[in-house]
């Protein structure tokens, strides 16, 4: 049995593919231990959250393995990189993080364009640095990637939500105030209800506390906030 045991642990591997389509396909094969983790790990988080819960079990799993990632990342005490923890990079124009703005595409490090919607989310609450690029030449102006953009200043990096404010975000909301939803501030992401790149200040009372899931319903699937009260009000789409 414990050669059994040995033989199906040297067997494991594990692929994370990106596809022509953009998606990405995961492969893998774990002992029994190891697979015993990840499946109780998945199954604590990929319960259903709400009577209205719409999402089939294939859908809370893969939410609940991308949860567990971005956690880890947010959390986890990881070895830098030139400098650098681990992180996801967007890079994006101001006037595509307006609200319908018509700028650049957003483009995702690693993956490449992203929807100026999914930008807008992950620039809620995320480490920002801006920087201020040359306008391109005159006879490269119409011709779209022609010339490189020339950085004439970089900004420090700061967060779109500083420590103080988001201990403050996590006191108040105790978790994702998403109706009948139990996260706790820890698989949270801050939501500024009037985006900061249309004028909205980073003060608590334009401030939710959404797990990523929710975050995105509000972003991506036409979901919205507004607060009354002091109390934040979530509405569906129309």
């Amino acid at each position: 049995m414990l050669a059994d045991d040995n033989r199906a642990h040297e067997r494991r591997w594990f692929e994370c593919e990106q596809t022509y389509g953009g998606v990405f396909v995961l492969r893998g094969e774990l002992d029994a231990e190891g697979g015993a983790l990840v499946k109780t790990a998945i199954d604590a988080l990929s319960h259903g959250l709400s009577r209205g819960e719409a999402r089939s079990g294939s859908q809370r799993r893969a939410d609940a393995l991308v949860d567990l990632a971005a956690t880890q990342l947010r959390c986890g005490d990881h070895r830098e990189v030139h400098g650098q923890r681990p992180h996801l990079t967007v890079t994006v124009s101001a006037d595509t993080l307006r609200s319908g703005g018509a700028g650049a595409p957003a483009e995702l490090g690693g993956v490449g364009p992203i929807h100026p919607e999914t930008a807008r989310r992950i620039a809620c609450d995320a480490v920002r640095t801006v920087v201020t690029v040359a306008p391109p030449a005159e006879a490269s102006a119409s011709i779209i990637g022609s010339t490189p953009a020339l950085p004439l200043s970089v900004g420090r990096a700061t967060r779109t939500i500083p420590p103080h404010l988001r201990t403050a975000l996590n006191l108040r909301d105790q978790g994702c105030r998403f109706p009948r939803c139990d996260r706790p501030p820890a698989w949270t992401e801050g939501h500024h209800i009037l985006h900061w790149p249309d004028g909205g200040r980073t003060e608590l009372e334009n401030l939710v506390a959404l797990c990523r899931v929710h975050h995105r319903a509000v972003h991506e699937q036409g979901w919205r906030i507004h607060m009354a009260d002091g109390i934040p009000v979530v509405e569906p789409p129309p």
